[in-house]
């Protein structure tokens, strides 16, 4: 048994993107409501502050993820999560290593999330989104929660916060 950083709690596969600089995408096996959790954490080990991170090799600090508030999961076993791609119109909303599905889905579907929400703060992804050609760069963290907020408040029926 591989060990996994994440649970995978609707079925899902690893096909080619259909994001043209996608490379390989993750895909939902079955249809996906708006508020299901498609994957969820497990098997976190540790939980690095941003000078311990600084602190590891590159090829360490690359396979990180903001976890909160520069905090940040670090791991050599990232599972078939790491195919998500970036949108940003995505499908799914990335809240502090869960991934919710934001509208519904069908079987077939790929997963999108949009990787401002991952990124740690003013870290630019390595390419630019594929529809808007815009950069990819992290936001601040509490620009992460406010956002993520009103997401989630979106998706499970509350009012957009003022």
């Amino acid at each position: 048994m591989s060990e996994s950083s994440a649970f995978i709690v609707i079925p899902c596969f690893v096909a080619p993107s259909k994001i043209h600089i996608g490379g390989t995408g993750y895909f939902v096996s079955e249809p996906v409501a708006p508020g299901q959790f498609v994957i969820a954490p497990t098997n976190i080990h540790q939980v690095l502050k941003i000078d311990e991170l600084n602190n590891l090799p590159a090829n360490l600090q690359a396979a990180s993820v903001e976890w909160f508030d520069e905090h940040f999961v670090v791991s050599n076993h990232w599972d078939r999560e790491c195919y998500m791609n970036h949108s940003f119109e995505p499908n799914c909303h990335y809240h502090l290593g869960f991934t919710i599905a934001i509208k519904p889905m069908l079987a077939g579907e790929e997963i999108t999330v949009d990787y401002r929400f991952l990124l740690m703060e003013g870290y630019a992804a390595e390419f630019l989104d594929s529809v808007t050609n815009q950069p990819v760069i992290g936001l601040p963290f509490v620009e992460k929660m406010a956002r993520s907020a009103e997401i989630l408040g979106q998706i499970y029926g509350r009012p957009k916060l003022k």
